[in-house]
């Protein structure tokens, strides 16, 4: 009887000429090898057949999920490229970051504009501070354009849904901040209609 140890796996073959022997694995699995004249032969076919037994029920299944795990991070690497060509010419596609980063900067312009429609309240020149918001919303026109203002579509459709009046009210400021004398009701229209859209959110 010859006890064969290979990491985890033990088995144990019995020599018997002219017969079949079994090879019985930690695990259960047996696998049946042909009758040999010789018994170091046998020996090394029986620890050759014990390595591939370890191999097949211990590291082909992590083989396995490894491959899988591969194949699902390349399929999801390729998706956002696909769909960026499958939409028509005219669509704006945008991703979670195109949204939060335009959104934050015009944030900071709207933040800007509130602070000059503070000083205007203090007394300022109206003329300077006319010329200073227009700067401001002329950024927040770029950045709207950036989101798709003025495209067939984005796929935000909370976007779609509110951007068109969105940039009225930016025309309308712009407007009014031209003329002469400059008129201020309009951006603080503008002002408030981002609190308005996000109180809920």
């Amino acid at each position: 009887m010859f006890s064969v140890e290979i990491g985890n796996c033990v088995a144990s073959t019995r020599i018997v000429l002219f017969s079949q022997r079994r090879v019985r694995s930690a695990s259960g699995v047996v696998a049946i090898l042909p009758a040999c004249r010789d018994p170091r032969r046998q020996f090394k076919t029986s620890i050759r057949r014990l390595w591939i037994m370890r191999f097949q029920y211990h590291f082909a299944p992590r083989f396995v999920l490894l491959s899988i795990l591969l194949a699902a991070i390349v399929a999801a690497a390729g998706c956002a490229q696909i769909r960026k060509v499958t939409y028509p010419r005219d669509f704006v596609y945008l991703t979670r970051e195109d949204v939060s980063s335009r959104m934050h900067r015009i944030a900071g312009h709207m933040g800007a504009l509130q602070d000059l429609l503070n000083d205007l309240s203090l007394g300022a020149d109206g003329q300077r501070v006319a010329d200073s918001m227009v700067d401001h919303v002329d950024a927040i026109g770029q950045l709207a354009r950036e989101l798709g203002e003025g495209a067939a579509g984005t796929n935000h459709l909370l976007l779609d849904a509110h951007l068109g009046e969105f940039t009225d009210t930016l025309e309308s400021a712009r407007i009014t901040l031209s003329a002469s004398p400059p008129r201020f009701y309009d951006t603080g229209r503008l002002v408030g209609s981002c609190g308005a859209c996000h109180r809920f959110r």
